[in-house]
């Protein structure tokens, strides 16, 4: 009985060196979650990297990539895609269309830190289901972040899937045409471009958005294994 009693304390401490302790800021506090590392370092090359590498730190912590779109509700969300994989949204939730827009976009970049492209094609399916559930009145905040985020970057597919959205609605000729004068953000002049050449020209249908299962496909990045992808 008594050897019976000690195997729970061995298999506990298995168990501890099996866990990674995640930090992130959050309303000016730091929050520390405890998950399996099996969990995150099966898909994320950054969670890959630093626990084979012993990039803890003094506190033993991984410390998730700096950003915006870095907060608990995206981190929250990615974690929801691990264990189930996929991204649910409720349709019936009462959160606004914007508000739904604002979240799968960070969630997005939150996957794109993180390097797990696996969960980034799930979510992009989810945005381009979106396009047809409902249009966002607030697109300047969200393309600026998309544009903090791509910026430098050649053709992202995140970027492709906006432009392409956003040049077949007719209703945005007037924001195309206030954009090419307006400058405000690098990203919305240059999607205005495109954009307004499209119109033109009548090409918009080239790049129109397909929408029902699988559709996002096109806009898909290379998956490739963590632990590979790593090295």
């Amino acid at each position: 009985m008594d050897t019976e009693r000690e195997r729970p304390a061995k298999r506990i401490k298995v168990d501890y060196f099996d866990e990674v302790k995640v930090k992130f800021a959050f309303n000016q506090y730091d929050c520390v979650v405890h998950i399996p590392r099996n969990l995150i370092t099966g898909r994320s090359r950054h969670f890959e990297w630093a626990c084979s590498h012993n990039n803890y730190g003094q506190d033993g912590v991984v410390k998730l990539p700096y950003g915006k779109a870095v907060n608990k509700q995206s981190f929250s969300t990615y974690l929801q895609i691990l264990h189930s994989g996929q991204v649910a949204l409720d349709e019936h939730d009462g959160h606004s269309v914007d508000s739904r827009w604002s979240w799968l976009i960070e969630v997005y970049i939150l996957c794109d830190l993180l390097g797990d492209p696996e969960s980034m094609n799930l979510v992009m399916d989810k945005l381009v289901l979106m396009t047809d559930k409902g249009e966002s009145t607030k697109w300047k905040p969200i393309l600026e972040t998309v544009d903090s985020h791509t910026r430098g970057r050649v053709n992202p597919p995140l970027r492709r899937m906006l432009v392409d959205h956003l040049a077949e609605r007719s209703c945005f000729s007037a924001f195309v045409d206030k954009s090419l004068t307006g400058g405000e953000c690098p990203f919305l002049a240059e999607a205005a471009k495109e954009m307004a050449k499209r119109r033109d020209e009548g090409a918009d249908a080239a790049g129109r958005i397909e929408v029902g299962e699988r559709a996002g496909k096109k806009y898909h990045v290379e998956v490739r294994n963590a632990s590979a992808a790593g090295r």
